[in-house]
């Protein structure tokens, strides 16, 4: 994980796709419809949504990205460690 600049928090995208399953149109493009969720990582809001992904209703969640609050806005490179947290709730 990269160095934290000034110990700010962090903000994790999500997309999610609404549906049971994913459909998919003839050239292999996901026709569910889907959205952004933008969620500060490690706040009770980030464990109640994690806590519930199973039962959100939600065909897919991906991670599309993460970066830090601070004046730049940095963005996190390795995304790994927040795609294995949804994948553990996801399932």
């Amino acid at each position: 994980m990269e160095k934290n600049p000034k110990n700010s928090k962090i903000t994790v995208v999500l997309k999610t796709y609404k549906g049971h399953k994913l459909s998919y149109n003839e050239d292999g493009t996901v026709q569910n419809q889907n959205q952004l969720v933008k969620i500060e990582y490690n706040t009770n809001e980030w464990r109640a949504v994690m806590n519930n992904l199973a039962l959100s209703g939600f065909a897919k969640v991906e991670v599309v990205k993460a970066f830090y609050l601070d004046e730049n806005e940095t963005e996190i490179k390795d995304l790994s460690i927040y795609e294995e947290e949804v994948e553990k709730h996801y399932k």
